[in-house]
């Protein structure tokens, strides 16, 4: 333990304060803002919440899956003049982690692009890949 010396501002404590000439009194707002917390790891919040931010990974679809979706664009591509509604459930890759969410779009379908693989819903584009599932209730009927 380190021995200080109880009386060692004894010289001092007794001096009677004298107000500076050189340098103005400093606002209150100026004083506490000397106080103020501030972010000593800034981005540490933001990288933390990313980071317990969960993506699901994308699912293996069947050769069984794969047919029935086929079959099912093959049929939807005779109706596309009457812009039938249907429901698509595909996958969206997250931009900053490996794996992504799961959506489910539901409207008019506007067009099957064979060329660029994708397929539009209102004014969604959806690549044929990402495909899970389709459903429509034309699909009921045979």
């Amino acid at each position: 333990m380190i021995y200080q010396d109880p009386h060692k501002y004894d010289s001092i404590i007794s001096l009677k304060y004298t107000k500076s000439h050189r340098h103005p009194n400093m606002s209150i707002l100026n004083r506490a803002a000397q106080f103020a917390p501030f972010a000593a790891l800034s981005g540490h919040s933001d990288a933390m919440t990313e980071t317990a931010r969960r993506v699901d990974e994308k699912l293996m679809v069947t050769e069984d899956k794969i047919a029935i979706i086929n079959h099912r664009l093959s049929f939807l591509k005779h109706c596309l003049s009457k812009h039938p509604v249907i429901g698509v459930q595909y996958f969206v890759e997250d931009a900053y982690k490996q794996g992504g969410q799961y959506r489910t779009m539901t409207g008019p379908l506007i067009k099957i692009d064979d060329y660029h693989h994708l397929i539009v819903i209102n004014d969604t584009c959806i690549a044929l890949d990402n495909i899970y599932s389709i459903e429509s209730d034309l699909f009921d009927k045979f």
